[in-house]
């Protein structure tokens, strides 16, 4: 009996450690993670200047970041951003990828921001209630 609980033991202690070292997988980042939020503003700031957006947007609040070891770090981000002209709110998602080696800024693999309709009573900053 002992050796069976022995052995069960064991299996979901491998079971477990699979679990969390698995290489290659994606992780959770942090958020408030400065080198995350640099990476964000600098690739922002690159496509409100270079790119032929209809309106440039500045980023608001980062909800969610996972990262992933591939040839870099990709960084796949979930923020809110305001557009400059309208002070609209947009969800967004953007993935980018750190590879040092190759430039000192990450290059924006994909980006694509929805609006986020406000409700009707909503009178705070950024879709909230409070």
């Amino acid at each position: 009996m002992s050796a069976l609980v022995i052995l069960l033991f064991v299996t979901q202690l491998l079971i477990e450690g699979t679990k969390q070292a698995c290489p290659g997988c994606p992780v959770d980042g942090n958020p408030e993670d400065k080198d995350i939020k640099y990476f964000l503003n600098k690739a922002i700031e690159k496509i409100n200047t270079e790119s032929k957006i209809v309106e440039p947007k500045k980023v608001v609040k980062i909800l969610s970041v996972k990262q992933q070891v591939v040839s870099g770090v990709m960084f796949n981000i979930t923020y809110i951003a305001e557009g400059k002209l309208s002070k609209k709110d947009y969800m967004c998602r953007i993935v980018l990828l750190d590879e040092p080696w190759v430039s000192e800024e990450p290059q924006v693999l994909e980006r694509h921001c929805t609006p986020i309709a406000k409700k009707k009573n909503d009178k705070s900053p950024h879709g909230t209630q409070k």
